[in-house]
């Protein structure tokens, strides 16, 4: 079992089983928009630590997928979800955006962000 150490190693963060810093977002004023990342097997605590340096936050949320083959982390405004191609294949496709317009996506390759979707 893989766990991650958050907020200056003193709370142990599992990405194996659900958990949420906050369970009761009734009151929460402004809806949450998350960016999806995809991240390779193995990647997700390394790509948690990134996103987590980048915005000065800390995971807050994550849970496993096994019917899909993913495990998820919500990281500010990231949604992390790590598989494999296949298992993130129904997933990426919706991100593809044929017209440069539309919004584009991240993905994550290893600890490096490049634009999916729209201009390359």
């Amino acid at each position: 079992m893989q766990s991650f150490w958050v907020n200056d190693m003193t709370e142990p963060r599992d990405f194996n089983h659900l958990w949420r810093d906050r369970n009761n977002t009734s009151q929460q004023r402004v809806p949450r928009v998350l960016i999806r990342v995809f991240v390779g097997p193995g990647e997700l605590e390394s790509s948690v630590r990134f996103y987590e340096d980048l915005q000065g936050v800390a995971a807050d949320g994550g849970f496993p997928f096994p019917e899909a083959g993913l495990r998820l982390a919500m990281v500010g405004a990231f949604l992390l979800i790590e598989g494999t191609p296949e298992a993130l294949a129904p997933f990426t496709s919706t991100t593809e955006a044929g017209d440069p317009g539309q919004a584009s996506e991240l993905r994550c390759t290893g600890l490096r962000p490049a634009v999916m979707g729209g201009a390359r």
